[in-house]
Protein backbone atom coordinates (compact mmCIF):
# COMPACT_ATOMS: atom_id res chain seq x y z
CA UNK A 1 0.00 0.00 0.00
CA UNK A 2 1.56 2.84 -1.06
CA UNK A 3 0.47 6.50 0.79
CA UNK A 4 2.06 9.88 1.53
CA UNK A 5 0.81 10.05 5.48
CA UNK A 6 -0.89 8.36 8.00
CA UNK A 7 -4.15 10.79 7.08
CA UNK A 8 -4.49 9.00 3.97
CA UNK A 9 -5.80 6.09 6.14
CA UNK A 10 -8.98 8.32 6.37
CA UNK A 11 -9.41 8.29 3.23
CA UNK A 12 -8.09 4.68 2.19
CA UNK A 13 -10.66 4.42 -0.40
CA UNK A 14 -9.40 6.65 -2.68
CA UNK A 15 -6.76 7.70 -1.19
CA UNK A 16 -4.33 4.50 -0.50
CA UNK A 17 -2.69 3.26 -3.87
CA UNK A 18 -2.50 -0.87 -3.60
CA UNK A 19 -0.57 -3.16 -5.26
CA UNK A 20 -2.09 -6.18 -4.48
CA UNK A 21 -0.72 -9.99 -5.29
CA UNK A 22 -2.91 -12.86 -3.35
CA UNK A 23 -0.68 -16.24 -4.36
CA UNK A 24 -2.43 -19.14 -6.22
CA UNK A 25 -4.69 -21.48 -3.07
CA UNK A 26 -4.64 -18.43 -0.86
CA UNK A 27 -8.16 -18.79 0.97
CA UNK A 28 -10.15 -15.83 2.08
CA UNK A 29 -13.88 -14.86 4.02
CA UNK A 30 -16.04 -12.32 3.13
CA UNK A 31 -16.86 -12.22 6.81
CA UNK A 32 -13.56 -11.00 7.44
CA UNK A 33 -14.62 -7.90 4.91
CA UNK A 34 -17.32 -6.98 7.51
CA UNK A 35 -14.75 -5.73 9.85
CA UNK A 36 -13.72 -2.38 7.43
CA UNK A 37 -17.31 -3.12 5.20
CA UNK A 38 -20.50 -3.46 7.56
CA UNK A 39 -22.84 -3.68 4.49
CA UNK A 40 -21.77 -6.72 4.15
CA UNK A 41 -22.81 -8.37 7.55
CA UNK A 42 -23.46 -11.67 7.47
CA UNK A 43 -22.01 -12.75 4.06
CA UNK A 44 -20.05 -15.70 5.05
CA UNK A 45 -18.62 -17.13 1.86
CA UNK A 46 -15.05 -18.41 2.22
CA UNK A 47 -13.39 -19.28 -1.26
CA UNK A 48 -9.69 -19.82 -2.30
CA UNK A 49 -8.53 -16.23 -4.22
CA UNK A 50 -5.26 -16.20 -6.79
CA UNK A 51 -5.13 -12.05 -7.83
CA UNK A 52 -3.61 -9.06 -9.28
CA UNK A 53 -5.04 -5.78 -8.26
CA UNK A 54 -2.99 -2.49 -8.53
CA UNK A 55 -5.09 1.15 -7.56
CA UNK A 56 -7.39 2.55 -5.26
CA UNK A 57 -10.59 0.60 -4.21
CA UNK A 58 -12.19 3.91 -6.05
CA UNK A 59 -10.54 2.56 -9.59
CA UNK A 60 -8.79 -0.52 -9.41
CA UNK A 61 -7.45 -2.25 -12.11
CA UNK A 62 -8.19 -6.55 -11.85
CA UNK A 63 -4.93 -8.22 -13.86
CA UNK A 64 -6.45 -11.59 -13.58
CA UNK A 65 -8.46 -13.15 -10.89
CA UNK A 66 -9.55 -16.64 -9.86
CA UNK A 67 -12.50 -17.65 -7.24
CA UNK A 68 -13.05 -21.02 -6.20
CA UNK A 69 -15.37 -22.94 -4.09
CA UNK A 70 -16.54 -26.29 -3.54
CA UNK A 71 -18.37 -26.20 -7.12
CA UNK A 72 -17.92 -22.70 -8.59
CA UNK A 73 -15.13 -21.37 -10.15
CA UNK A 74 -14.57 -18.35 -11.70
CA UNK A 75 -11.85 -15.98 -13.44
CA UNK A 76 -11.86 -12.73 -14.36
CA UNK A 77 -10.39 -9.08 -15.18
CA UNK A 78 -11.07 -5.51 -15.99
CA UNK A 79 -11.53 -2.60 -14.02
CA UNK A 80 -13.89 -1.03 -11.69
CA UNK A 81 -14.27 2.91 -11.00
CA UNK A 82 -16.18 4.72 -8.81
CA UNK A 83 -16.63 2.61 -5.76
CA UNK A 84 -18.31 2.99 -2.86
CA UNK A 85 -21.10 4.19 -4.70
CA UNK A 86 -21.86 1.62 -7.11
CA UNK A 87 -25.15 3.47 -8.17
CA UNK A 88 -21.76 5.92 -9.84
CA UNK A 89 -19.08 2.85 -10.29
CA UNK A 90 -18.39 2.37 -14.23
CA UNK A 91 -17.66 -1.70 -14.65
CA UNK A 92 -15.66 -2.86 -17.93
CA UNK A 93 -14.79 -6.64 -16.81
CA UNK A 94 -13.98 -9.63 -19.01
CA UNK A 95 -15.24 -12.79 -17.62
CA UNK A 96 -13.56 -15.49 -19.01
CA UNK A 97 -14.81 -18.78 -17.40
CA UNK A 98 -17.49 -18.81 -14.73
CA UNK A 99 -18.69 -22.57 -14.37
CA UNK A 100 -21.15 -23.51 -11.44
CA UNK A 101 -25.12 -24.32 -11.15
CA UNK A 102 -28.37 -22.21 -9.82
CA UNK A 103 -28.22 -25.09 -6.95
CA UNK A 104 -24.85 -24.31 -5.96
CA UNK A 105 -25.32 -20.80 -6.30
CA UNK A 106 -28.51 -20.97 -3.89
CA UNK A 107 -26.25 -22.56 -1.03
CA UNK A 108 -24.12 -19.37 -1.04
CA UNK A 109 -24.76 -17.40 2.29
CA UNK A 110 -25.00 -13.46 0.70
CA UNK A 111 -25.66 -11.76 4.39
CA UNK A 112 -28.29 -9.85 4.87
CA UNK A 113 -28.53 -7.06 2.19
CA UNK A 114 -28.53 -9.83 -0.61
CA UNK A 115 -30.30 -12.46 2.15
CA UNK A 116 -33.11 -12.48 -1.12
CA UNK A 117 -31.21 -13.46 -3.79
CA UNK A 118 -31.77 -17.01 -4.94
CA UNK A 119 -32.19 -18.45 -8.34
CA UNK A 120 -35.48 -19.67 -9.62
CA UNK A 121 -36.52 -23.47 -9.36
CA UNK A 122 -36.65 -23.23 -12.96
CA UNK A 123 -33.04 -23.15 -13.95
CA UNK A 124 -31.95 -26.01 -11.78
CA UNK A 125 -32.33 -28.02 -15.16
CA UNK A 126 -29.80 -26.38 -16.51
CA UNK A 127 -27.58 -28.22 -14.52
CA UNK A 128 -23.61 -27.22 -14.87
CA UNK A 129 -23.34 -24.08 -16.65
CA UNK A 130 -20.28 -22.44 -18.16
CA UNK A 131 -20.19 -18.67 -19.31
CA UNK A 132 -17.87 -16.44 -20.96
CA UNK A 133 -18.94 -12.81 -20.95
CA UNK A 134 -18.18 -9.05 -21.11
CA UNK A 135 -19.87 -6.74 -18.75
CA UNK A 136 -19.42 -2.66 -19.62
CA UNK A 137 -21.62 -0.13 -17.96
CA UNK A 138 -23.16 0.77 -14.51
CA UNK A 139 -25.24 -1.15 -12.62
CA UNK A 140 -28.43 -0.08 -14.45
CA UNK A 141 -27.10 1.39 -17.76
CA UNK A 142 -24.86 -1.79 -19.22
CA UNK A 143 -23.97 -3.65 -22.41
CA UNK A 144 -23.43 -7.50 -22.06
CA UNK A 145 -22.40 -10.11 -24.40
CA UNK A 146 -21.70 -13.31 -23.51
CA UNK A 147 -21.93 -17.57 -24.34
CA UNK A 148 -23.31 -19.96 -22.12
CA UNK A 149 -23.28 -23.48 -22.52
CA UNK A 150 -25.63 -25.55 -20.47
CA UNK A 151 -26.26 -29.14 -19.90
CA UNK A 152 -29.66 -28.90 -22.31
CA UNK A 153 -27.17 -26.64 -24.53
CA UNK A 154 -25.64 -23.63 -25.72
CA UNK A 155 -26.59 -20.09 -26.46
CA UNK A 156 -25.59 -16.77 -27.03
CA UNK A 157 -26.41 -13.53 -24.87
CA UNK A 158 -26.97 -10.06 -25.16
CA UNK A 159 -28.01 -8.05 -22.67
CA UNK A 160 -28.69 -4.44 -21.59
CA UNK A 161 -30.06 -1.91 -19.30
CA UNK A 162 -31.34 1.40 -19.64
CA UNK A 163 -32.32 4.03 -16.45
CA UNK A 164 -35.14 6.11 -17.62
CA UNK A 165 -37.69 8.36 -16.13
CA UNK A 166 -39.45 7.38 -12.72
CA UNK A 167 -36.96 5.86 -11.33
CA UNK A 168 -36.81 2.84 -13.14
CA UNK A 169 -34.82 0.72 -15.30
CA UNK A 170 -35.03 -1.21 -18.37
CA UNK A 171 -33.62 -4.38 -19.09
CA UNK A 172 -33.71 -6.03 -22.78
CA UNK A 173 -31.98 -9.67 -23.67
CA UNK A 174 -31.59 -11.56 -26.95
CA UNK A 175 -31.11 -15.20 -26.83
CA UNK A 176 -29.10 -17.18 -30.35
CA UNK A 177 -28.59 -20.86 -30.63
CA UNK A 178 -28.87 -23.55 -32.89
CA UNK A 179 -29.14 -26.55 -30.14
CA UNK A 180 -30.78 -25.10 -27.23
CA UNK A 181 -32.93 -27.97 -25.92
CA UNK A 182 -35.89 -25.57 -24.93
CA UNK A 183 -38.59 -28.59 -24.71
CA UNK A 184 -36.40 -30.09 -22.03
CA UNK A 185 -36.04 -26.69 -20.28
Amino acid sequence: INTTSWKTYSYFLDSAYCNLLIAKGSKASVKDGTYWAPILKGFDQTFKIFTKIEGTVADAKCEFMELETSKTKLKLNGTICGLPNIDNTVFNVKLHDLESSAEDFNTFMFGELLSSVKLPEILLPLGRVKINADFVGLIDKFEAKGHIATELGEFDLIANSDYAEQDRTYYGCTLKSPQFDLGTF
